[in-house]
């Protein structure tokens, strides 16, 4: 079981690696865990700088020497590592992601804008001024056809945990999103820290998705519900399980 290394941050002073998922508190969760690291985040930093390793700098797996990622594999494998994780409900999940990348796009020079809004409009012969639909969404991601298809922002968290075949025995802990509070207080224990977790506005004002408003409207539609099971299905079978 090795969950995807860009994703997992190692905090090697307490034998544990925190694998962070997109759309899951991502950005709150790589400030407490860069502030728990270095006593301080930097006084000028954005919210377009917290996904820039070189402005707030984490010890994520995957961007360490290839013996480093070695020598981590190899400590995950022999149980010197416990993993530690956040879940989030999949349809919330997946729909905050639709809402936030492909409706409303963050800015009109991203690549969701430049190239994964269009490749789905193309998809469906739909022109550059309509939105694609939910459902549209979820029939670009079952057709699979284009490389952005396994963006992060919607690949199922059980392949990005590492979790698509296996159980969850390596995780020592995943909480619900929910359970933030609890998952700090373990995360300040280990690192032996009292950082409060970082609002979803820490660096200031930003736009929420509106996923919650919606959910129970987008997943009405016809067709959404069984396409949405069989593409998300490991996810739909791993959220009945976690307490």
């Amino acid at each position: 079981m090795i969950p995807s290394l860009t994703h997992t941050i190692w905090l090697e002073r307490c034998n544990s690696a925190f694998v962070y998922l997109p759309k899951v508190a991502c950005t709150s969760w790589k400030l407490f865990l860069a502030e728990g690291l270095h006593g301080a985040l930097p006084s000028d930093l954005a919210y377009r700088d917290v996904h820039n390793p070189a402005q707030l700098p984490l010890p994520v797996v995957g961007q360490m020497p290839t013996a480093q990622q070695r020598t981590f594999v190899q400590q995950l494998a022999g149980g010197e590592i416990q993993l530690l994780a956040m879940w989030r409900d999949p349809r919330r999940r997946i729909l905050s992601a639709y809402l936030d990348k492909i409706v409303r796009p963050p800015n009109p020079t991203s690549v969701f804008a430049q190239t994964i809004r269009p490749a789905i409009q193309a998809h469906h012969h739909l022109p550059s001024d309509r939105d694609p639909s939910f459902l549209q969404f979820l029939q670009w991601l079952a057709a699979d056809s284009h490389p952005s298809c396994s963006n992060d922002h919607w690949k199922p968290m059980s392949q990005l945990l590492g979790v698509e075949n296996d159980g969850l025995g390596a995780y020592q802990h995943i909480w619900r999103l929910e359970q933030i509070p609890e998952a700090a207080a373990e995360i300040n224990r280990r690192l032996g820290r009292s950082i409060a977790f970082p609002g979803f506005e820490a660096l200031g004002p930003r736009r929420s998705s509106g996923s919650e408003e919606r959910l129970e409207h987008s997943f009405a539609a016809e067709g959404v519900q069984p396409l949405f099971a069989k593409l998300y299905a490991r996810d739909l079978e791993i959220d009945a399980s976690i307490g």
